[in-house]
């Protein structure tokens, strides 16, 4: 899901996991600690229908529609929310794991 133009360059040290062809930098992490994400693990079918009635005004201007986004979403979305939560669930049980957090610096 994403329709933004939020882009960054990746800091040292960090692997990329997952990338778009409009955004190289869509997740990555930092050893077993570290997880961040350019798009939204958290999106449902209702919080999808909120930003599209949010922000359907923008969605031609990236050649995307409501409805397009509807078809994406009906067809992407259960399979989307399950690696969302396979990610983050590997993540959380990753983290349970470990006993002390790196210290910064």
């Amino acid at each position: 899901m994403q329709w933004h133009g939020d882009t960054f360059d990746l800091p040292d040290g960090v692997e990329r996991l997952a990338g778009s062809p409009q955004y190289a930098n869509q997740a990555f992490r930092r050893g077993d600690w570290l997880l961040a994400v350019q798009f939204h693990p958290e999106v449902t079918h209702e919080i999808h229908e909120d930003w599209l009635a949010a922000w359907r005004d923008e969605l031609p201007e990236h050649g995307l529609s409501v409805e397009g986004m509807r078809e994406l979403q009906a067809s992407c979305g259960p399979g989307a929310a399950a690696a969302s939560a396979a990610i983050l669930g590997d993540f959380v049980d990753g983290l349970a794991t470990r006993r002390t957090l790196p210290r910064a610096g």
